[in-house]
């Protein structure tokens, strides 16, 4: 959408802006150009193989059959996870969380749903979402996203970190593409996901199976555009009232809480994807994603610089900018 509008991804959420006149049938070549040329450097560069081979790999024992003696960044990453045995680092809680993405008229291609230790897909319970701030450098305020405010208080005791704690059910939820994955019941992520949960060597394996299947897709997406359609609804004076939107940015899960009197924003919170894996404790001392998948990590002498805690955190792909807002 960034190619089509000549935004930020972002902003393509607000109107008026975002995209403001239909393409054109130039475009549209450009576009199937460019996504031609994205499917042929992953073919060639990333998996040395086509994407849907690829996507067709259903378990962990097909996988490691389908990497040895291949090339391609995918294969020698998986060779660098198991020499520095990433599958034991990073464990995660089990809990994990999409808000579905990419929706159309055919259904969405990554859809909403919970994760959780019974290895099933459960339906959101979207009104159980809290905000923490016991540990962090902020205010108290409502629990709810829909009424809280987030106003800094850097001398708070006990405090130690700028990112709030989102819960859903009173639980941390890790958010991401492997959430996105195992809710959607990819085979290969599911299968991974079974036999030794989320850590680092399957959410890199996660973000790299995820990005196969939106190349296709928009291969897809590009050809079904229709130049002569209208292609924007207009926006109209919003009443008074609340309202949330719920999407999936590539870190994860997002939410937007918004009130407006007046014509006007009265309120605006947002809890993005790395404040959910990247939490602090909360009132009863339990620690977010990440937390407590650095627990027990053996960080030799090193200590705090030590590479399995890089590893560790690099793995959920944070944003810490985004998310102190």
């Amino acid at each position: 959408m960034g190619i089509i509008a000549g935004k930020w991804p972002h902003s393509l959420a607000f109107q008026p802006g975002g995209t403001t006149r239909a393409i054109d049938l130039g475009e549209r070549i450009r576009l199937l150009s460019i996504t031609t040329a994205f499917r042929a450097f992953l073919e060639r560069i990333v998996f040395a193989d086509s994407l849907e081979n690829v996507l067709a790999i259903a378990t962990a024992d097909e996988l490691d059959d389908w990497r040895d003696g291949r090339g391609g960044d995918f294969a020698h990453f998986l060779r660098l996870a198991d020499s520095l045995a990433l599958t034991g680092l990073g464990r995660g809680t089990g809990l994990m969380m999409s808000y579905g993405a990419y929706h159309g008229v055919d259904g969405e291609l990554f859809p909403r749903g919970l994760f959780g230790p019974r290895a099933i897909v459960e339906p959101l319970p979207l009104t159980q979402i809290t905000e923490d701030v016991s540990h962090a450098w902020m205010r108290n305020s409502s629990a709810d996203p829909a009424h809280s405010s987030t106003v800094p208080d850097p001398d708070k005791p006990a405090a130690y970190s700028w990112c709030k704690a989102p819960r859903l059910s009173g639980q941390p939820i890790e958010v991401g593409a492997i959430a996105r994955q195992t809710v959607a019941g990819q085979a290969l992520i599911t299968d991974l996901v079974a036999r030794d949960g989320t850590n680092v060597r399957s959410r890199v394996i996660a973000r790299l199976i995820e990005t196969a299947r939106i190349a296709l897709a928009m291969e897809q997406w590009t050809r079904a555009l229709r130049l002569s359609e209208p292609f924007c609804h207009n926006s109209r004076e919003l009443p008074d009232g609340s309202c949330v939107g719920l999407v999936e940015a590539a870190r994860g899960s997002l939410g937007h809480w918004m009130a407006v009197r007046d014509g006007k924003i009265e309120r605006y919170q947002i809890i993005a994807p790395t404040t959910w894996n990247f939490s602090p404790r909360d009132s009863f001392d339990v620690g977010g994603p990440l937390e407590q998948a650095l627990v027990g990590t053996d960080v030799g002498d090193a200590g705090p610089r030590a590479v399995a805690i890089q590893h560790i955190v690099r793995s959920f792909d944070p944003c810490m900018v985004c998310t102190a807002h």
